[in-house]
């Protein structure tokens, strides 16, 4: 419930992300100032707890900012109660919203500065054919950035190669499925990677139209079958770049997803 009430606090301030860059980040303590049973029937468990909401780099331990909130449950037991004292913590607060916002202007500081590597570092990666690590690198500059346009331009560019090389790897497995077996299961085996294909390039386009061309003239009981290639590719400019980069953010999630977990350093906080 914590957690889900903080990942609120951080889309609501504009801090959350694709990437896993974790450096940054909003955590909370809570401690139970006073508690115990109602004398009402039924009987309830009233609790009134302290919140203390932290902004910080998580690596070296250093908290930007931080804000208390007091706020009271009541539920059939305990842990009801504490529930409902943390659906009371009112995520446009202005205070934690001020609070949110100087440990932003940290963090937004910290990015301005190491941007500048973060492209070139991004561009090495994707030279060398990493693009899941350049993606999330990208990914982990934020939109208040001034080389955020910088950052999307790439991501764009990045998640259109990306996808171009999946693309072609699902078409070079329907070949090679029809090849080992140029029969109706080959046929269905190939049509299977075809299936899978994502906004189509021209040139998968025209791969895709010489595979289907001939199972359609190898095959008779084929011949009559329209292979129809949905291309969900998007002629409008704008809604290409989007596309992609929505492309490249499903390839961030991945590539945080298996990343080591981050140790933090808190120290107090």
């Amino acid at each position: 419930m914590m957690t889900t009430k903080l990942n609120l606090i951080a889309s609501a301030n504009g801090m959350s992300g694709e990437g896993a860059d974790n450096r940054f980040i909003i955590t909370a303590h809570l401690q139970e100032v006073k508690s115990g049973k109602t004398q009402t029937i039924p009987l309830k468990y009233a609790t009134r707890m302290m919140v203390g909401i932290f902004v910080g780099d998580g690596i070296n331990g250093t908290l930007f900012s931080q804000h208390a909130i007091e706020v009271n449950g009541i539920g059939n037991d305990k842990e009801d109660a504490i529930m409902s004292a943390i659906r009371k913590i009112n995520v446009y607060d202005p205070q934690l919203v001020k609070a949110v916002e100087r440990g932003k202007a940290r963090i937004v500081r910290y990015y301005d500065q190491m941007a500048p590597n973060l492209l070139r570092t991004a561009r090495s990666a994707a030279a060398a054919g990493h693009y899941d690590e350049a993606i999330n690198i990208l990914f982990t500059i934020p939109s208040v950035c001034k080389d955020y346009a910088t950052a999307q331009d790439l991501l764009a560019k990045y998640g259109e190669t990306l996808l171009e090389e999946q693309n072609m790897s699902l078409i070079r497995n329907a070949w090679a499925a029809w090849s080992a077996n140029p029969t109706k299961e080959g046929a269905e085996a190939a049509i299977g990677q075809l299936d899978k294909l994502s906004l189509p390039s021209p040139k998968v386009q025209s791969e895709y139209k010489k595979l289907t061309t001939e199972i359609s003239t190898r095959l008779k009981e084929l011949s009559d079958r329209r292979f129809r290639l949905d291309v969900k590719r998007q002629q409008d400019a704008h809604a290409l770049r989007l596309a992609t980069i929505r492309s490249a953010a499903s390839v961030a999630r991945a590539y945080a997803a298996s990343r080591p977990q981050v140790v933090y350093q808190l120290g107090w906080w």
